[in-house]
This record gives structure tokens, C-alpha cells and sequence, in this order.
């Protein structure tokens, strides 16, 4: 709207050569620059809240060994941040809120509370970043890990082998993910199919923690491997663009 901005009603004189506007330029300046004050103390309260929001949960009732088989597969929570008692299991959540409404959909009799006291101590050490689940890597199967030549197995994907080593090697969770049991039929048995992709990778010497068929929703994890997958960084409009080949 201006083409310059001065400081002072003497530059905008000597910009303008008169004193029209100078009035309504400092006013819109002034609004400018409290909506810019605004943003900034908002982004600063939310950064607060997610700090408060981790915390440690624990959870007593249910068969021991279930709740601990969820919160590393299903939950991808690291066992380094999980802890077994006589008075049950405690975990630490950077969303403790989420991971207690998860819990009591699964377990519903369970008896499930929010270690409030111990938030501080949880953040100080960093451990938010437990349930991001950085190095927890769910992997699609067919035509990802085994060549495509469905409904049988196809060979392993060049490197495939290698590369997990890699990252099994450097810290890496690397469950698979397939849905290969509703490809098949409706009658199809999600155990059997579990079983033939666990002995393929056995029998392929390919590192793994586990195989899911999609029976309990999608799990958590850091990153999502799929040859079909498109990557979204705040971009719909190219996403679009590329779906619609334009």
C-alpha cells in the first residue's frame, strides 16, 4: 500500500511532500505489530501445554503380558520407558490424555492412572520423545519388502536384507504392515497369512520385531514406509497436482 515506510512524520513529509495518511499509517503499524505480538505469545503457551501434557501412566488389572504385547507393537512404545511391579506397569507418554482413552478401549476393566507428579521429571530428561516413536518404523510388505507377485510372495526387494540390518543395528523398531488378508477374501485368516510373511522373512535371514494385518487399526510410529504412499509436507495443492497428473 506504501512504497516506503518511514520511521517519522518528518520522513513521511519528505517521502510524500505532505502530511495526508500519516495518521492511519501509525495506527495500521500499531495493529500490525500487536498481531504479530499475539502470535508469538500463543505458539510460546502452546509449547507450555505440550511440555505439561507428558507424564507417566500406569495401568494394573489385565493379563500383564497383553498390556505389554500393546504398548510395543500396538502403541510402539520403547521397553526402555516401560516398567513392570507387583502393582502393575507404568509407561511414559507424551500424551498421556490419548494413550489413557486408547488403553480403555482395549482395556476397558482395567484400572488405569496418570502419574501427574512425575510430568516434570519426564520432561527434564527429554522423554517426549518416547511417544513420538522416532525410531519405530512401520513398513508395508508387498512390493516394499517382497517383490509384488500377489497372491504368493514374491523374491526379496534388492538391498532389502542389508538395509534393515542397518537399522536394526542403529536403534530401529521395524514392524510390518500388510494388508494382504483383506485383499484376499473377507474369509481369509489373518493369523495364517501373519504366519507365511514371518517364516518368508525368517527364511530370507530379514531382521524384524513383528508383523500386523491391520485387525486393530493403524499403528503408531515415527515414519510410515509404502511404495504407494505420498509424502505431505504442506503440500496439497502439489499432491493434488500429481494425482490428477497435471
Amino acid at each position: 500500500m506504501w512504497a516506503n515506510k518511514p520511521e517519522t512524520a518528518k520522513q513521511w513529509v519528505r517521502d510524500y511532500g505532505h502530511a495526508d495518511g500519516w495518521s492511519e499509517y501509525q495506527k495500521k503499524k500499531k495493529k500490525k505489530k500487536k498481531k504479530k505480538k499475539k502470535k508469538k505469545s500463543s505458539e510460546t503457551s502452546w509449547y507450555k501445554v505440550a511440555k505439561k501434557r507428558t507424564g507417566i501412566l500406569s495401568i494394573s488389572g489385565p493379563n500383564t503380558n497383553e498390556v505389554l504385547q500393546f504398548l510395543t507393537i500396538k502403541m510402539g512404545i520403547s521397553e526402555n520407558f516401560i516398567m513392570q511391579d507387583e502393582d502393575g506397569i507404568r509407561f511414559i507418554s507424551a500424551n498421556p490424555d490419548r494413550a489413557t482413552r486408547i488403553l480403555k478401549m482395549k482395556f476397558p476393566d482395567a484400572f488405569i492412572a496418570n502419574k501427574s507428579e512425575m510430568e516434570a521429571e519426564a520432561s527434564s530428561k527429554g522423554l517426549i520423545k518416547v511417544a513420538l516413536n522416532e525410531k519405530t518404523l512401520i513398513i508395508d510388505f508387498d512390493n516394499t519388502i517382497a517383490e509384488d507377485n500377489f497372491p504368493q510372495i514374491g523374491a526379496p526387494k534388492p538391498n532389502v536384507k542389508e538395509a534393515f540390518e542397518r537399522l536394526k543395528e542403529n536403534g530401529y523398531t521395524i514392524r510390518i504392515f500388510s494388508c494382504r488378508t483383506n485383499q484376499l477374501s473377507n474369509e481369509a485368516n489373518p493369523e495364517e497369512e501373519k504366519a507365511k510373511i514371518e517364516a518368508w522373512l525368517q527364511e530370507n535371514e530379514i531382521p524384524f520385531d513383528g508383523v500386523e494385518m491391520g485387525t486393530e487399526g493403524k499403528p503408531f510410529a515415527g515414519h510410515y514406509i509404502d511404495d504407494k504412499a505420498i509424502e505431505y509436507d504442506n503440500n496439497w495443492q502439489d499432491i493434488v497436482n500429481r494425482l490428477l497428473g497435471e
